[in-house]
């Protein structure tokens, strides 16, 4: 394809926000309201093979999420899923992980735990069997966490605990509705009775508890409150306060009317917030006082509007279990998104914050972002949503303040808007850029697709005046130097340099091209720190004033686009910070160093990678806003990053010719390695990481002590292959990088490649026996025959002990040192 044809690409990234400045308060009250929707992935597990319902899940000591499923016990590493089927063939409802690591499930009557073989396979082990005997059967284990060093299993019927060895059962007096761990305490709703708590090996009732008792007011989450308060949520009515002697009603469900907005779960998240799965409406956020902060559903990547369970992992994610599928949602997460769920339209080109409200001019149009009060709209809503301004029908190109008001530049015409929205037309027809002349609000450049007009107000009102009209002259850029002189890139006649003075009173236009060292096509034009930077088809340059010429800018030249994929983007916004989103679709922030060398940072940015930024605004508090198609991004960095650092990387599996010959849950074999035919022809290993954001961007790098001297690159896909290696002894060496640049623990498996028999050390005396063997049945047995034996075997013997050292070496260096936690042995499996 033509790069012509991505000449409106090119337009819009040169589109520059122009930024107002507003108090640190406004931007600060705005932060929580403004928050659209976090990153949200969806994963099918019917699509991997097995039932798309999932009742729980947990990320275990090695980051691997284990999701409780109809088909069993599944895992999933990033990369790919398993399966673990139970002993008696039943589904698993529940799943938790215990301090020292171990996997414990809950099925249909029984529970058990995970347990590793030597050679890396796992199995289920049933510890339901050491009830006493006679004990009255479980029904589903719908209940399961671990404490301490030990570990409940609840049904119904009864309270299982187990402490490692035993287990002992403690049975509901009626039935257990719902049983719950907060801080470690065991709660239970028990039918007839209330809220109880577990005290040693009785269930006990709590004072006040008897709220609870009747069936109407089904609990659906306890999670702790302030000073040691429990918020407890009921099915119907709304959420309680309890002080551990009464329970009052805190807020109710009221401003949420109707069934579908009814929590079934909760849970308590690391900032303070709630999350509630409701049954038909998703996931809500809300804070404690039940103020609602954002709904998260289907219409927003969660695929299914049915919550089944909730959990919260170290990283930051929230594990939303449903009904179909499963899901993660990074929460809280520096980037969050509004698009067409949250009201907005069309490709953002133009993004300002006006008297405290963020305006963002669209191909569809002008629209505000606002703040809905509870009540007033449709709850599956997030509360932050842009509304259109319906006076504008036309394609908003450009948005800039110009004192009091705000100029809207659209492709039908040039409108002031005041800050009650009131819209008047200040030109009849359409235009593209918008420029104040050093920084006077009262003198504007304007760039249209057949010239240039400037824009200049007087008590009277608005004027226009053209400055440029030619066929060809389609406007593609705007920019102002450290000296006052306006740049104009077009899409085809070069580049206008503009001399004016505020007000117009005295003007200067020139036009240079190729006979001025710039190449024909598109050319966007930046002032970045003052300083001019062209950006063309095939260079960067910049302007030698000395000459009169254009030449390749020794700077930014460095950013020369590498492929036509995405369109490429530059902005300088009010702090000074140069924000860059290169051909490949990185995006980050240039600086220079003492030596003057562009430095380029990209790992904070990672999540913004591949949005096809169009446009930018920075707000006074820090927050960036970049425009997309259809997509609004806010990146708050404010907001603390809690992944796992470093996470692990994981070896999951070394085939050989097909065949598993280390099943990938234990620690890889180092001391005592694995022993392989040099017969083999193809040796697989698999990686993987655990770790869940932007999981598609990981990246693995191996190094195979004995064989390679550089870090090697791996496919996407984790997998490592060899094919006919040389005998001798192998350690490979693996690690995996996230997106935000950060390297995993390093993995390391031994294998040891077998030489043929013939250059064993104990060839001799195969071939001993062999000539042995051969004498007994050529002679028959007498004293001569016996002595001669016995004075071949001398010699056997002498060229064993002769030769035997030389017959062991191998041209393969020793195994290097290892990580000291995965110096163990096990078996060859």
């Amino acid at each position: 394809m033509h790069r012509t044809a991505f000449l409106p690409l090119f337009f819009f990234g040169g589109l520059l926000g122009a930024c107002l400045l507003l108090p640190p308060e406004i931007s600060a009250q705005a932060a929580h309201q403004e928050r659209g929707i976090p990153i949200v992935e969806y994963f099918d597990t019917k699509a991997a093979g097995f039932d798309v319902a999932n009742f729980c899940s947990v990320r275990d000591s090695r980051g691997l999420l284990r999701v409780a499923n109809p088909f069993g016990l599944l895992e999933y590493d990033g990369i790919s899923w398993r399966v673990l089927p139970t002993p008696i063939h039943s589904p698993v409802f529940s799943v938790a992980c215990g301090n020292d690591g171990t996997v414990y499930a809950g099925m249909l009557g029984a529970f058990g735990r995970v347990v590793t073989r030597a050679a890396g396979d796992v199995r289920m082990e049933l510890l339901s069997d050491r009830l006493p005997k006679g004990s009255p059967p479980l029904g589903r284990i719908d209940f399961l966490s671990a404490i301490g060093d030990t570990v409940w299993f609840g049904s119904s019927g009864a309270l299982c605990r187990y402490d490692g060895t035993t287990c002992t059962l403690l049975e509901a007096q009626t039935s257990f509705r719902r049983i719950f761990n907060v801080n470690d305490r065991i709660y239970v709703q028990q039918q007839g009775i209330g809220l109880c708590v577990v005290d040693g090996d009785s269930v006990v009732s709590l004072p006040g508890g008897e709220t609870f008792a009747d069936e109407r007011n089904g609990i659906a989450f306890i999670c702790g409150g302030k000073d040691g308060a429990l918020l407890i949520g009921t099915k119907h009515e709304g959420v309680y306060l309890y002080d551990g002697s009464r329970a009052q009603l805190h807020w109710d469900y009221r401003s949420h009317p109707g069934p579908a907005y009814i929590p079934l779960c909760g849970i308590r998240l690391s900032d303070g917030t709630l999350a509630l799965g409701t049954l038909r409406s998703g996931v809500r956020i809300v804070d404690e006082d039940g103020t609602l902060i954002t709904v998260l559903n289907e219409d927003v990547g969660l695929g299914d509007d049915a919550v089944i369970h909730l959990s919260e992992d170290d990283d930051g994610n929230i594990w939303v279990s449903l009904d179909d599928g499963l899901a993660r949602i990074e929460w809280p997460s520096r980037v969050t998104v509004f698009h067409s769920s949250s009201g907005l339209d069309g490709q953002i080109s133009s993004i300002i914050r006006f008297h405290g409200t963020l305006y963002t001019g669209t191909t569809q149009g002008l629209f505000r972002l606002q703040d809905i009060a509870a009540g007033e709209s449709d709850p599956a809503l997030s509360r932050s949503c842009f509304t259109p301004l319906p006076a504008i029908n036309a394609t908003v190109y450009d948005l800039l303040s110009a004192g009091d008001g705000l100029l809207v530049c659209t492709s039908e015409a040039i409108y002031t808007m005041d800050a009650a929205e009131r819209l008047r037309r200040i030109t009849k027809r359409g235009s593209r850029l918008l420029h104040a002349v050093h920084g006077n609000r009262d003198t504007i450049v304007v760039g249209r697709e057949t010239g240039i007009d400037v824009l200049t107000r007087s008590p009277e009102g608005w004027a226009v005046r053209t400055l440029i009209e030619q066929s060809d002259a389609f406007i593609l850029s705007l920019c102002e130097t450290a000296d006052g002189t306006i740049w104009a890139g077009s899409a085809q006649s070069g580049v206008y340099r503009l001399e004016l003075s505020p007000g117009v009173h005295s003007r200067d236009i020139r036009t240079y091209g190729t006979a001025d060292g710039l190449p024909t096509g598109p050319i966007l034009v930046h002032a970045l720190r003052g300083r001019l930077v062209m950006i063309t088809e095939d260079r960067t340059y910049t302007y030698d004033a000395l000459r009169d010429r254009f030449i390749v800018d020794s700077v930014f030249g460095a950013l020369d686009p590498t492929s036509l994929e995405d369109p490429r983007f530059i902005h300088e916004d009010s702090r000074g910070r140069i924000w860059i989103q290169q051909f490949d679709g990185t995006v980050g922030m240039a600086s220079l160093d003492r030596d003057g060398n562009l430095v380029f940072e990209s790992t904070p940015f990672s999540r913004l990678r591949n949005e096809g930024i169009l446009s930018m605004h920075s707000d006074d508090d820090g927050v960036c806003w970049f425009g997309s198609e259809g997509k609004l991004v806010r990146y708050d960095p404010s907001v603390p990053q809690r992944f796992r650092k470093p996470f692990q990387t994981l070896i999951r599996s070394l085939h050989v010719d097909g065949k598993t010959r280390y099943g990938g849950n234990t620690l890889p074999p180092v001391d005592t390695p694995l022993r392989i035919s040099c017969k083999h022809r193809r040796l697989v290993v698999a990686l993987a990481a655990p770790y869940f954001g932007m999981r598609q961007a990981m990246q693995y790098t191996y190094r195979l002590e004995g064989r390679d001297t550089l870090w090697q690159m791996s496919g996407r896909n984790g997998e490592v292959e060899f094919f006919l290696l040389p005998p001798g002894r192998y350690l490979l060496r693996a690690r995996a990088m996230n997106a935000e640049g950060v390297y995993g623990r390093e993995a390391v498996i031994a294998f040891t490649v077998l030489p043929p028999w013939e250059r064993w050390w104990t060839a001799p005396v195969v071939l001993g026996m062999k000539l042995y063997l051969g004498v007994m049945g050529a002679y028959d047995i007498s004293p001569w025959n016996i002595l001669l034996i016995a004075l071949v075997f001398l010699v056997v013997c002498i060229i064993v002990i002769t030769f035997g050292p030389v017959f062991r070496k191998t041209s393969l260096p020793m195994i290097p040192d290892v990580p000291a936690e995965q110096k163990k042995s096990p078996p060859d499996g």
